[in-house]
């Protein structure tokens, strides 16, 4: 049985993880999306950058509206993003660097998580975890989950709380 867990943490945080035998490390929401990609957010300069670790060679993307922490799906082909000042998701393409949805999620979305074809956003001014369906891009449920959520993470029962 899995658990969704909102937690409360301070940005700067280093999170080191072991997925499918390759070391991926995630600072201030910039998840590998490969062995050599990096996708870096920039809420305050409305873009998004794809740089190759390995050629340092890298791509602006434009992306009004404050995108901020991300959750790349599991064939890493698309990212959704927490676009921060327009109260959105944006789901986007990885393979062409396009935005395929801009979907309404509430006030100040801070982070979102990706788990089975739905996407779990935590609402900072909303005081709320809100589920996407990505298949459908609408929301399918809001759950009050108290003051300023700023975390979703995906954890087994069996891994404590």
């Amino acid at each position: 049985m899995e658990l969704l867990k909102i937690m409360e943490r301070g940005f700067g945080r280093l999170v080191i993880g072991l997925i499918l035998g390759a070391l991926l490390v995630l600072v201030l929401g910039l998840p590998l999306v490969s062995a050599s990609t990096v996708l870096i957010t920039y809420p305050n300069q409305d873009k998004i950058v794809i740089f190759d670790t390995e050629s340092e060679k890298s791509q602006e993307v434009a992306l009004l509206g404050g995108p901020g922490r991300l959750s790349l799906s599991e064939d890493r082909g698309t990212a959704v993003i927490a676009m921060t000042k327009d109260n959105s998701v944006s789901v986007f393409d990885l393979k062409t660097l396009t935005e395929t949805a801009r979907i309404n999620v509430g006030r100040k979305p801070l982070d979102v998580l990706l788990y089975n074809g739905k996407a779990y956003v935590a609402n900072s001014n909303g005081k709320e975890l809100v589920e996407v369906d990505l298949n459908t891009k609408e929301v399918t449920r809001r759950v009050d989950v108290g003051k300023a959520p700023t975390r979703v993470e995906l954890i087994s029962l069996e891994d404590g709380p």
